[in-house]
């Protein structure tokens, strides 16, 4: 709902709740003085359409100043009031009132613009973008490999094994498109608040996927199932252990352990950005 028609409806609630106009000053004592209040909001609903700072600005400045005034008349009527029911709907009308002069507040910071990566800054940026895990060979191997499907022990498909290797190439894909997203973001000029917004989900997405909630996990999960397939054979774990799957399998969990401390720290850089 636009800033003009919240206005116009608190008024209207009013107005038909106590069958009177809404309180103003008068002018020689006769004439309804305007409050300037809904001039100011159309002007506010404009520049937020057409995403023009420096118009919202304006029109910003011009309803917090009728705001104020028109605040300050409510708080003096509310000392007069001679009914309840007028007091009850003043004091409504002014909480409405409020909560329209914060929201404008914040509709036009919201349109403060920046570029993607000059907004997130070099460190943040930089981070994202030296992660090792999107064309990381080994990670893309365990993913997709026929390989990894198979139990160390009998050289054939594991149920086990197959659900840890597909919920991990399953989290790949997700953690990949965040990382597309985050990267084909740079250099647009967007608001800031939208380029905050996805940073964070992009950022949370990948740290997600890559840790232990994700890809990380399912590594150990596939590891557990490689045992748990070997059963009381020690020796033929042991020897499994040296094998390429799990020289490959170490490879990828110490590349997605650097990725996830680089994405932590990201995420807490980004932080400072939002506070």
């Amino acid at each position: 709902m636009s800033f003009t028609e919240r206005w116009k409806q608190a008024k209207s609630k009013y107005e038909t709740t106590v069958k009177e106009k809404k309180p103003s000053e008068k002018l020689l004592g006769v004439f309804r003085k305007s409050t300037g209040i809904e001039p100011a909001c159309k002007d506010l609903d404009t520049a937020i359409a057409k995403g023009k700072r420096s118009d919202g600005e304006r029109a910003l400045n011009s309803l917090k100043r009728a705001g104020q005034e028109y605040l300050e008349l409510l708080n003096r009527t509310l000392e007069t009031e001679s009914t309840a029911l007028k007091q009850i709907r003043t004091s409504t009308l002014k909480a409405m009132l409020d909560e329209l002069l914060i929201d404008a507040h914040n509709a036009i910071k919201g349109l403060d613009n920046g570029v993607f990566e000059t907004v997130l800054g070099p460190d943040i940026v930089n981070a994202v973008g030296n992660l090792k895990f999107p064309r990381d060979a080994f990670v893309k191997s365990f993913a997709s490999n026929e390989e990894f499907k198979r139990s160390g022990a009998t050289n054939q498909s594991a149920p086990n094994v197959v659900k840890a290797q597909t919920d991990f190439a399953r989290a790949l894909q997700v953690a990949s498109t965040a990382h597309t997203i985050f990267a084909t973001s740079r250099g647009k000029t967007l608001q800031k608040s939208q380029i905050l917004d996805i940073a964070s989900r992009a950022l949370d997405t990948m740290f997600d996927s890559v840790s232990v909630n994700g890809m990380l996990g399912q590594c150990a999960y596939w590891q557990r199932a490689q045992a748990e397939g070997f059963g009381p054979d020690r020796d033929g774990m042991a020897k499994f252990a040296r094998s390429t799957p799990m020289q490959v399998l170490e490879k990828v969990a110490q590349t997605l352990n650097d990725d996830s401390v680089v994405l932590n720290g990201a995420k807490a850089k980004l932080k400072t950005l939002q506070v």
